[in-house]
Parts: structure tokens; sequence; C-alpha cells
């Protein structure tokens, strides 16, 4: 149990940290995110991990859910979809630093 709320306060701390660093580049982040995303979603696209009409969705998802939101909303949608692949302490900020 205090292992989660360790967990948790970390959590809280780096995403205000990333708030703090998308700042009032929101939009700027978004388009730069989502052109990434596309890239490698192209990357599994040629592989055949995914086909083109899952490409196009999880895009057209990813705009949709961004479209005119603040940073915490961003940063809470980064973390929701991208939690499993990094450590939020370490990785979580050098991660919102690629797209500013």
């Amino acid at each position: 149990m205090i292992r989660l709320k360790h967990l948790l306060r970390e959590s809280n701390e780096v995403s205000q940290q990333a708030i703090q660093l998308i700042g009032d580049d929101v939009d700027l982040f978004i388009h730069n995110y989502i052109d990434w995303l596309d890239e490698n979603l192209d990357d599994l696209v040629d592989s055949g991990d995914m086909i083109p009409q899952q490409k196009f969705d999880t895009i057209l998802n990813v705009r949709y859910e961004l479209m005119d939101s603040e940073a915490d909303d961003v940063v809470a949608s980064i973390m929701r979809r991208h939690s499993d692949s990094f450590h939020p302490k370490q990785e979580v900020l050098q991660f919102i630093r690629k797209f500013i």
C-alpha cells in the first residue's frame, strides 16, 4: 500500500512538471505529437502489424481527444496512452520535451 501511495505521489509530481513544460505551447505540442504518432503508426502498417484503417482511426481518435485541450488534459492523455511504455518519473518528462 505504501508503494502505491509513493507511485501516485510521484505520478502527480511528474504530471505537474509536464504541464509546466508544455505551458502555452499546447497546440505546438499536439501537432508535433500527432506527427510523431503518425510516423510510428506508418511503421506498424508497413510491417503488417496494423492495417491502414486502424492507423486512421487511431490518429482521428487522438486528434479528437486532444482538440482544444489544455496542458493538463494533454498530459493526462499522454500518461494514459503511454504509461505502460515508460517509468513516470524518469521518462515522461523526456517524452514530453521531445514535442516542444
